[in-house]
């Protein structure tokens, strides 16, 4: 651009000239920018920001688009056809989220202008932590989301873990007027009529909640999102790399996460290995040459799942039995600690996990996260 100037700026052209052609050269330079600007004059985002206006006052919320692409807009698509208008927080559990933006305040769902569920975006890294949003959907049923989206009261990690076939997809955060959202989650509540007598509680609002307006603050890329949601396969690998050489930083994060979550604190022993007894049995103690039965989940420090055996195809389903004599010295002194029916957390440093080895999926040198119930000795 430097060359073309100097051009325009030659002395080839006449004295009167050279202003005139540089201020035209730097007015097409502006009017470029400008046309990838919306009407505020800023640039397109991929964290637009949407006010959602509620009878009990207003929050902003940032999007994700660059984790969370479908999500995000099929969240904004609603937004401009105002199809929010008039639905409800129509679901409060408090000290866990609230739900809304599907149904109305007779507690109907809003059936007119839906489109198509959309794909389940759970494996994008983002966690259910408070005042995070993510999008609802039914049970045994992962990509059923629509329109209902709900928002985390406290963290909530076992909305992460996928245990009817994904976890729920979290695609934005509140960024302003927690405090309503706080207010939403204590209003008066009572049980919804339309619940079987034995299941019901009371979660709905007394006097309903009603979303009146979603508007969005900035515009969404919609290029771009559209780009990272037909790529989002791609995504998900380059996350799953990133979470597997998480950094030691990330484990008390994810340590203390767990304390808050059972208010309870581990216990370290003197090998370094720590537990947390979520549930002591009453049973025997496996001794060295036992064979154990049991179920678990391991994770690496961010939540990502890498060994489920109730989800492991070779189980089907089934406990896994294994003789003692083939387990990392951190789960022979897990195990050696517990009683059968016991449900214990419990995390292993490299240096009793697979260490400079590794294993598979399991870089070198990590720290690995197990959630255990020993199910019996054989």
């Amino acid at each position: 651009m430097a060359q073309s100037a100097d051009r325009l700026t030659s002395r080839s052209l006449r004295p009167g000239y050279k202003a005139l052609a540089l201020m035209a050269w730097l007015a097409g330079i502006a009017s470029a920018a400008e046309s990838k600007r919306d009407t505020n004059g800023q640039a397109p985002t991929l964290q637009p920001r949407a006010r959602i206006e509620t009878s009990l006052g207003s929050f902003v919320v940032e999007l994700n688009a660059e984790l969370a692409p479908g999500s995000v807009l099929n969240f904004v698509q609603y937004a401009e056809d105002r199809f929010y208008e008039g639905t409800t927080f129509h679901r409060v559990i408090r000290d866990y989220t609230i739900l809304g933006g599907s149904h109305t305040a007779d507690l109907k769902e809003k059936k007119t202008g839906l489109r198509d569920p959309i794909r389940n975006e759970w494996r994008n890294g983002l966690k259910n932590l408070r005042g995070t949003l993510a999008v609802h959907r039914l049970g045994n049923k992962p990509d059923s989301g629509r329109t209902a989206f709900h928002i985390n009261l406290v963290d909530n990690p076992f909305l992460d873990r996928p245990f009817d076939g994904a976890a729920y997809a979290v695609f934005g955060r509140v960024v302003e007027g927690m405090d309503v959202v706080d207010k939403i989650a204590t209003t008066p509540l009572t049980a919804d009529p339309k619940t079987p007598a034995d299941l019901r509680r009371p979660v709905v609002p007394v006097d309903p909640v009603v979303i009146r307006s979603v508007r969005l603050l900035d515009t969404l890329d919609r290029e771009q999102t559209k780009k990272r949601a037909d790529s989002f396969d791609r995504i998900v690998e380059e996350i799953q790399e990133k979470a597997k050489t998480a950094p030691a930083e990330m484990i008390p994060d994810r340590i203390a996460s767990i304390e808050r979550e059972h208010n309870a604190k581990f216990t370290t022993l003197p090998s370094g290995l720590m537990v947390l007894d979520l549930e002591v049995g009453k049973g025997g103690t496996p001794a060295m040459y036992d064979t154990v039965v049991v179920h678990y989940v391991g994770t690496f420090a961010d939540g990502t799942v890498f060994d489920d055996s109730r989800k492991n195809p070779d189980l089907g389903g089934l406990p896994w039995e294994t003789p003692m004599t083939k387990l990392i010295t951190g789960w022979v002194e897990a195990l050696t600690t517990m009683k059968v029916g016991g449900k214990r957390i419990f995390v292993v440093p490299p240096q009793l996990a697979f260490g400079d080895r590794g294993r598979r999926n399991i870089p070198k040198n990590t720290t690995l996260f197990y959630e255990m119930e020993l199910i019996g000795i054989k």
